[in-house]
């Protein structure tokens, strides 16, 4: 990674310090951007989320994010949205109908029912919830993560919102399902573009090794 650093995005609505910390224990070096133009000096970007999706737009909008960080995502180099970071790459949110996403990618990000086939759905969703990697996600996202078990490992989740499977231009960009009630995608992989509705660096052992993977991106 020569002398740059693992940018993280601080728009005052993401957990940075634990992500940090993450991070560093993975041997990265870690910078908080709080500006746009520092973007420039990161060779990996972190957006990290937690709160509203109207409110986190409108943060980034305010602070003179959103253009960057759509060229810094387009210029190729490793990017991670984590939970709602992750639902901002998609057009739009049923939290907040009337802010758009970045719109990386197609889709509506939408709400959990309130009960599935007659059973209660406790919304939201938190707690250590089963992945199931894709073949795209084991190529590069889930690298060296030996599983626990043939139908996936927990990782730990904090959402009433989710993105639908069909809100990938691609199935080839899904890099892990989970199911709530439904089955939906937890986590992207899209060339230099990766992204987990679960928190890795709340999700013990295999949560770090996601985030080394991210980081040994050239």
């Amino acid at each position: 990674m020569g002398n740059k650093a693992v940018g993280i995005v601080d728009y005052q609505m993401g957990n940075l310090h634990s992500v940090s910390r993450a991070l560093e224990k993975v041997g990265a070096e870690t910078q908080i951007v709080k500006t746009p133009s520092e973007i420039a000096q990161c060779s990996h970007l972190v957006l990290p989320g937690v709160g509203q999706f109207g409110d986190a737009i409108e943060r980034l909008t305010e602070s003179g994010f959103v253009e960057p960080l759509k060229e810094y995502i387009q210029s190729k180099k490793p990017f991670f949205g984590i939970c709602l970071g992750y639902q901002m790459l998609f057009d739009s949110s049923e939290e907040a109908p009337d802010k758009k996403g970045l719109g990386i990618y197609r889709g509506t990000v939408t709400k959990f029912p309130d009960n599935i086939e007659n059973r209660k759905l406790i919304v939201p969703s938190i707690g250590w919830n089963r992945v199931n990697p894709t073949e795209n996600g084991q190529s590069v996202l889930f690298q060296g993560i030996t599983s626990d078990s043939n139908s996936g490992d927990y990782y730990y989740f904090d959402h009433s919102y989710y993105v639908p499977l069909e809100s990938n231009e691609s199935a080839g960009n899904i890099a892990a399902v989970t199911e709530y009630g439904i089955e939906y995608a937890c986590a992207l992989a899209d060339g230099s573009v990766f992204g987990t509705q679960f928190h890795p660096e709340k999700s013990s052992d295999k949560g770090l090794q996601i985030l080394e993977n991210f980081v040994n991106i050239d």
